[in-house]
């Protein structure tokens, strides 16, 4: 009994002190598993830390501050508890803050409370203590990393030491860990050896011993193992177990099949080479410090992910193997392309960029600006940028610009700036400032480009808009804006001023026969001449085809403008060589004087104008002053100008008829048809004064047509009534003969008459024919038409023998000059036996033009003249005149006259 009482007082000590070791083992495993939390809690804070550094991804800024609660949670517990008088609820809040399980906190509260003094717990509670300092300096490194990254412009550099840092930190708990983990099952053996000792007199107390001792030894397995799966599983890395003999996997974590999207079982056993495009490297043997390398992990869906890899040499049971770490660094090389992007772009941007701090000292410059400026980044890091290194007088502008960026927050303009060379250019400058977290300003960002191409391109249009292509003279608007400030000043100082109208005589037929390379030419070589005869302080323009304005400031008297545009007529009268050819040209020249004739420019040019065109009047080739006279002239001009255009449609226009006879009978050959204008004011205008202005003003070509309409119409309707057929010349004029389309309204006319084409004669003018280009193919381009061809007023244009035996023509017409001479003027009869034997060898009808007595009648009878055309024979009459003619038969003639 008493056996069974010490037994049982034994096995009653015994079960007290198991319950009592029970409790403390519970308590110690408590802290274990605690401390595994903690422990977890710190490397993953470590980490998501590490990988905020690394991508600036506040998810992990936020997995750290989640992580980092379990430590700090433990550590609020403890220092509650530490206190004379703790509160209970705060210390049992802390664990539980620190992720330890509710069960689990009543035995670390109580443990900590009853034992905490002991030497064994004093240790372990000394290392707890020694990890609140990295704690708390790693939460310090985060808000130090955090404001870093978030600001406008962070410091790689700065971001790498706070990344070291945290590692240090994360090496450096490591000890603290085992060491208190190592402090904790020291007492736990301590405790154990205690219990050992009350049990060894008796075997049941060495059998519940070694059942509790087994039992713990279970739970100690199992607890590492889950701690084992919670870290390989829970990792934010891949892990990778590699047999170091045979190189094959034998464990993955959940990251890597997540990664590669294949199951753990697909994956151990397989070739540790073969999960990445190239072979990674192993680690050397004796590598403190595992070294990281690139490498491409493969994916199940054929794909590549880039992953950083660490290696280091570990255990595998019995066995040495490998331990992979594996980090998808692809956010981060995402993020470094576009770094590399954004920089490259920079580099190869055609405008400069420069960047500032907030007192505008460089501290980026790409290539664009050393190629512009002619500076190198080296000597202008820490330097005001080059442009704002303005002359004095842009200080100025200078304040201005300071003063936009601090209110608007950007400035764009033009400044002009010195490169290094000491060459000026313009340039293009966009400035914009850069705002830090706070709100001031943390960088200025200047992108300007040379200007040079575009300020000539700006200053060619300019001179285009202002001058003559052509030329390179002023325009009208140039020189009428010139001008304009030239009559301010002569009204100020009480000068006079003269304004010359140059107009050149005859140049449309150069364009026309010579082609506009030639007349092109022709134009500078007057301009170059015009210009050489002006003053510095004259101002010339062109400002028409072939017109040029003149001003002439300074004038003494009229006297000196007169001079110069005899100097003028003179220049321009200098023959013009060009492409072979040598062009001789005139000019007309109308002046007027400021303040005499006008006070404005535009009546200026006006009254110049009118003088222009009573020199043409005058026979051209001279200059005309603005007078009351040539105002008169002028309007005069202006009623037949406006008049013309509408003289067809108000049946202004009529045609009166010539007769030209056979000298030796006297039968009446033929008519000529010319035009006479009925005007309603000035009376009875003569094709000699309306026709030069018909081919100016453009209508010639329809008074041609009608001319021609008209005349062939009266002769088929001569014809109609049985009066016979006759010949009908018509004159055209130069503008008609030089018009390639002339041929096809002759035809076109012909077929709507009906008058045929044998019996109708075009007359051409000598001086119109030699005056063209290519005289030859114009005329054949009407006789290919059937009609014949006269050389009117022949004898005055120079025509040579040989350029008439090319000339498909038929008749020549002595000019009126010639036959009124005759015969007492030997020199005018000799020409005229010329003439007519001239035709006779190249078989061409002569008709003698201006016969106005027997005497010449006489004369070109004998000489071998055929036909004559002149008042001896009848006047021009008008239609019905003509046909009493016809009806007749015959002229009738007086014989005192012809014999």
């Amino acid at each position: 009994m008493a056996v069974a009482f010490i037994f049982l007082g034994i096995t009653a000590i015994s079960v007290a002190m198991t319950f009592a070791a029970i409790a403390v083992q519970s308590a110690v495993r408590s802290y274990v598993a605690g401390e595994g939390y903690w422990s977890k809690a710190q490397r993953d804070a470590a980490f998501s830390l590490y990988r905020y550094g690394q991508t600036g991804d506040r998810e992990y800024l936020r997995r750290f501050e989640e992580s980092v609660a379990v430590p700090l949670g433990d550590r609020s517990a403890r220092l509650e508890l530490e206190k004379p008088e703790s509160d209970r609820a705060v210390a049992v809040q802390g664990f539980l803050d620190g992720g330890n399980h509710p069960a689990d906190v009543p035995s670390l509260i109580w443990l900590y409370r009853c034992c905490h003094r002991l030497p064994q717990l004093q240790r372990t509670i000394t290392y707890w203590r020694g990890g609140d300092a990295h704690i708390l300096e790693m939460q310090a490194v985060a808000r130090e990393l955090q404001r870093e990254i978030e600001s406008a412009w962070p410091s790689e550099i700065r971001i790498s030491e706070l990344l070291t840092r945290v590692e240090d930190l994360n090496d450096s708990v490591h000890p603290l860990e085992a060491a208190f983990t190592e402090s904790l099952g020291e007492t736990a053996r301590q405790v154990s050896t205690l219990l050992m000792a009350f049990t060894l007199g008796t075997v049941f107390i060495l059998v519940l011993l070694g059942t509790y001792l087994t039992l713990r030894i279970v739970r100690s397995v199992r607890s590492s193992e889950e701690q084992y799966r919670t870290l390989m599983h829970g990792a934010s890395d891949g892990l990778i177990v590699i047999d170091t003999a045979k190189g094959l996997v034998r464990e993955v974590n959940q990251y890597v099949e997540r990664m590669i999207g294949r199951p753990a079982n697909e994956l151990i056993g397989v070739p540790w080479d073969s999960l990445f495009d190239a072979p990674v490297a192993r680690p050397p043997v004796g590598a403190q410090q595992p070294a990281a390398q690139q490498a491409g992990l493969r994916t199940a869906g054929g794909g590549v992910v880039a992953v950083e890899v660490k290696c280091s040499a570990t255990t595998w049971g019995d066995r040495p193997a490998l331990l992979a770490i594996l980090r998808d660094v692809s956010e981060r090389l995402a993020v470094e392309r576009q770094l590399r992007i954004a920089t490259n772009a920079m580099e190869n941007m055609t405008e400069a960029v420069v960047i500032t701090d907030p007192r505008f000292q460089v501290v980026s410059v790409n290539g664009a600006f050393t190629a512009i400026t002619g500076y190198t980044q080296a000597e202008v890091i820490g330097k005001v940028p080059a442009y704002l290194n303005m002359r004095a007088g842009d200080t100025r502008k200078l304040r201005r610009i300071v003063r936009a960026l601090q209110r608007d927050g950007r400035w764009q303009g033009e400044l002009n700036n010195v490169r290094k060379n000491g060459e000026a250019y313009p340039m293009r400058l966009s400035l914009a400032s850069v705002p830090a977290e706070d709100g001031s300003i943390a960088h200025y960002v200047g992108i300007f480009s040379d200007n040079s191409a575009f300020r000539d391109y700006e200053n060619r249009l300019k001179h285009l808009a202002n001058h003559d292509m052509l030329t390179q003279l002023p325009n009208r608007a140039a020189f009428e804006e010139a001008s304009a400030r030239a009559i301010g000043r002569a009204a100020r100082e009480g000068q006079r001023l003269a304004l010359l109208f140059v107009d050149l005589d005859g140049f449309k037929p150069v364009n026309d026969n010579y082609g506009h390379t030639v007349g092109d030419h022709v134009l500078r070589t007057v301009s170059r001449r015009i210009c050489d005869c002006l003053r510095a302080t004259d101002l010339v323009a062109r400002v028409g085809g072939d017109e040029f304005n003149v001003l002439l400031s300074e004038l003494a008297d009229e006297r000196d403008a007169a001079r110069l545009a005899r100097t003028l007529l003179a220049a321009i009268s200098e023959p013009i060589a060009c492409g072979g050819h040598v062009v001789s040209l005139s000019a007309s020249i109308g002046l007027s004087f400021y303040p005499d004739d006008a006070t404005e420019f535009e009546a200026l040019v006006t009254h110049a104008d009118m003088a222009m065109y009573e020199a043409k009047g005058r026979g051209r080739n001279n200059f005309q002053v603005f007078s009351a006279q040539v105002s008169i002239a002028a309007r005069t001009r202006l009623a037949l100008v406006n008049g013309l255009r509408h003289a067809i449609e108000r049946d202004q226009l009529h045609l009166q008829y010539q007769p030209y006879t056979d000298l030796a009978s006297g039968r009446l050959l033929g008519v000529e048809a010319l035009l006479r204008w009925s005007h309603p004011e000035l009376g009875q205008v003569g094709p000699d004064r309306f026709i030069p202005l018909a081919e100016e003003i453009g209508v010639i070509d329809a008074i041609s047509d009608w001319v021609l309409r008209t005349a062939c119409a009266q002769a088929a309707r001569w014809r109609a009534d049985g009066l016979g057929d006759i010949t009908m010349a018509v004159n055209l004029s130069p503008r008609n003969f030089w018009d390639p389309e002339m041929p096809g309204r002759v035809a076109g006319i012909i077929a709507e008459t009906g008058w045929p084409a044998s019996l109708l004669c075009l007359e051409i003018t000598e001086g119109t024919i030699m005056g063209q280009q290519d005289p030859e193919a114009s005329l054949q381009r009407l006789a290919d038409l059937g009609v014949r061809l006269a050389v009117d007023d022949f004898g005055i244009g120079y025509s040579s023998l040989g350029s008439l035996r090319r000339f498909p023509v038929d008749i020549l017409k002595i000019d009126r000059s010639f036959t009124q001479g005759i015969p007492e003027n030997g020199d005018n009869l000799a020409l005229v036996h010329t003439i007519i034997s001239l035709g006779a060898n190249l078989g061409l009808t002569v008709v003698a033009e201006g016969v106005e007595t027997s005497a010449q009648h006489r004369t070109l009878l004998e000489a071998g003249c055929a036909q004559g055309q002149g008042y001896l024979y009848g006047k021009p009459m008008a239609a019905v005149e003509v046909e009493a003619l016809l009806r007749g038969a015959r002229i009738s003639r007086d014989a005192a006259l012809i014999g």
